[in-house]
């Protein structure tokens, strides 16, 4: 399976002011490796959430808070 992430321009115009400052968490659809994704943006102080969603690979991205990096 590809490693991929895949972001809507909707949900990054939702995400994100004009100023490019996170407002909310970003929705996105990931396959491949979650687990290695998911070091990889612990290591750049995000998260992924899965989202409560009926379509498989859908997280929420969000910067993890900072006492957690």
């Amino acid at each position: 399976m590809l490693n991929c992430l895949y972001l809507a321009k909707s949900s990054l115009d939702a995400a994100f002011d004009d100023d490019g400052r996170l407002k909310g968490k970003l929705l996105a659809r990931i396959t491949g490796n979650i687990a290695g994704l998911s070091t990889l943006l612990s290591r750049c102080g995000w998260k992924a959430i899965s989202a409560e969603t009926s379509w498989t690979g859908f997280y929420l991205l969000r910067v993890a808070p900072s006492d957690k990096i």
